[in-house]
């Protein structure tokens, strides 16, 4: 005949299996144990479609902090800085020519800004100016 103490071990036992089995459940759910294994493992695939989603996102929020915060902003802005990872082929593996910016092909959206600064000098910003761009506040000081 089982105790009472034994009783209660086990029914806390079967308490935290139960937690962690919803925890795990809750995980999958939602996605974040997706993440948590392309973090692990250094690989996971990003869906095009929601690629282009995103960069379009980026690139409208990024016309706005250009026209509020000035040109510094534009290269390190995450429109220039995120990679995805896109499996073009299929093959389960991410390869080198599969890590994409939002101009790369395919996702192609290519993120421009053409104004005028208080002192009536053009500013023509393109996604080519990622990580090349240098801003005149910058330029006058070196």
């Amino acid at each position: 005949m089982k105790t009472r103490a034994d009783m209660s071990l086990n029914l806390i036992i079967a308490a935290i299996v139960a937690v962690f089995l919803l925890v795990l459940i809750i995980a999958i759910v939602s996605g974040v144990l997706g993440d948590a294994w392309a973090t692990i493992t250094g690989i996971s695939s990003d869906d095009v479609d929601s690629a282009q989603s995103i960069c379009t996102t980026k690139c409208n929020d990024l016309k706005t902090r250009v026209g509020v915060s000035g040109t510094a902003v534009w290269k390190t802005s995450s429109y220039c800085t995120q990679v995805y990872r896109i499996d073009l082929n299929s093959d389960g593996d991410i390869s080198e020519n599969e890590r994409l910016h939002c101009w790369d092909n395919p996702i192609n959206v290519e993120c421009s800004y053409l104004s005028t600064d208080a002192e009536g000098n053009n500013i023509d910003l393109t996604f080519a100016d990622c990580g090349i761009f240098e801003s005149s506040e910058e330029e006058a000081m070196a």
